[in-house]
């Protein structure tokens, strides 16, 4: 009888934890709860770690010189090296994972659920504001800098846009262009001298190039790009639709109308990226063998006080049994996503597993949050490295440095020991760890041992 794995969590960690437990033969429950963090998805995949230069005592920025300040500070090997210096008990040192052995099980993952982004090669992504990111992975819709290339930089000319010409000119300068091979043009939109909601775009657009929207579109991206410098880039801000699908559409339907490259730049403020995330994990959790269950954990059944039995799961006003359950994975993530209680003592929300800092249980019995907070909003604030300790195989450790409950796993950002908004991994993380939690709760890592010569 196939084993009957729980994922509670609305993130790309809780999806590749299902799909990885299906792919094992396991029937797969999923309960999203709240995503919150999906919110910060910006479009790029955050493995490998953070640029080597830091602005203050750790926040990582990229060089303002020209051209080598940049692309000095994408080497995943440095990059590695300097994340395990600042995160000794980071995830992947808890799981004993070498670069090599990440890149592999990410891009096995990322190709397993079919996700709408490329993997590497490591390199730099223009942001709308013309900032440069560091990339380890990336929206297919967007563009990753392969070598410096002529520009066109296309701007919205609405109130509450970046303006095409000063972003475009600090973006070139931070990867070596020279500014004749710079254009910067700013297209009308309709209703322009009011400010508009950043997300209005998106529906116009999201009926693709065939609509009668998307003519008008296309016309008006021809006309003001004219005839290109060869070999250039057409950079549109991030607008084209609503879905990964459509964005890539527009981007293939506007490179062959222009006969150049034509890719979108990766949102600062806007919710693009997050709204196309969100659709799409929606979509890849709708497979046979997986059932999705909106509601939130109240309680669950026990097997000799060592073992998760059952759940039950509040939909609506109604209770849903789930049971017999022969694992739970959970990917709640930390204060945002309601997997850490806010107030103390600082617990996982569900089971009541400690948390860990810096590798070490923390007595939180009298401490709040905020008694973790720097002294500076750049500050690496230790609240923000909190979450459930683990071991090789994820399951969630106890106090005493064992599994809280045999059948008991984390993944993603519950799990603590690095910091996602300044570590350049929280994508890394969440495949890594959802990947080893199912497979060890499945039982095919025991398996591959098995096979292993």
């Amino acid at each position: 009888m196939a084993k009957h794995i729980v994922v509670l969590g609305g993130g790309l960690a809780a999806v590749v934890a299902a799909h990885t437990a299906l792919e094992a033969g396991a029937r797969v429950t999923v309960c999203p709860g709240r995503a919150a963090t999906l919110g910060e998805f910006h479009g790029r995949l955050d493995v490998f770690g953070p640029p080597a230069l830091r602005r203050g005592p750790s926040l990582p920025t990229l060089t303002a010189d020209a051209g080598a300040g940049v692309s000095g500070h994408t080497e995943p090997n440095v990059r590695m090296q300097d994340l395990l210096r600042l995160r000794p008990w980071h995830p992947y040192t808890r799981l004993d994972l070498g670069l090599d052995e990440i890149r592999r099980i990410c891009a096995e993952r990322l190709a397993a659920i079919d996700a709408p982004f490329d993997l590497g090669p490591a390199g730099i992504a223009p942001t709308d504001a013309g900032t440069a990111v560091v990339v380890d992975g990336l929206a297919r819709s967007a563009w990753r800098v392969d070598r410096p290339r002529p520009l066109v930089w296309l701007g919205l000319s609405t109130a509450d846009s970046y303006p095409a010409l000063g972003s475009a000119q600090l973006f070139g300068h931070q990867i070596g262009l020279d500014a004749r091979d710079l254009t910067a043009i700013d297209l009308p939109w309709p209703d322009a001298k009011r400010p508009i909601n950043p997300a209005a775009p998106l529906g116009l657009l999201d009926a693709g190039p065939d609509s009668a929207a998307g003519r008008a579109f296309t016309e008006a991206v021809v006309a003001a790009v004219g005839s290109p410098p060869d070999q250039a880039v057409i950079l549109l801000p991030p607008i084209l639709g609503r879905s990964f699908e459509v964005a890539a559409a527009w981007c293939e339907h506007l490179t062959a109308r222009l006969g150049h490259p034509v890719r979108e730049r990766l949102p600062i403020e806007q919710p693009t990226m997050a709204l196309r995330l969100l659709s799409w994990i929606g979509t890849s959790l709708e497979v046979t063998g997986i059932t999705r269950l909106g509601g939130a954990v109240e309680s669950a059944g026990w097997q000799g006080g060592e073992r998760i039995a059952s759940l039950e799961v509040r939909v609506g006003g109604e209770l849903h049994a789930l049971g017999p359950v022969d694992a739970v994975i959970l990917a709640t993530g930390r204060f945002l996503g309601g997997g850490l209680r806010t107030e103390p003592p600082l617990r996982e929300r569900l089971f009541g597993a400690p948390v860990y800092l810096q590798g070490q249980v923390l007595d939180t019995a009298d401490t709040a949050p905020t008694e973790l907070l720097g002294l500076q909003v750049w500050d690496d604030h230790p609240v923000m490295t909190l979450g459930v300790g683990i071991d090789r195989q994820c399951h969630v450790l106890g106090g005493d440095g064992r599994p809280r409950l045999a059948n008991l796993y984390a993944a993603g950002r519950l799990i603590g020991g690095t910091q996602p908004a300044l570590d350049g991994t929280a994508a890394g993380v969440d495949l890594v760890t959802a990947a080893t939690a199912a497979r060890a709760a499945t039982g095919a890592d025991r398996n591959q041992r098995r096979s292993a010569p």
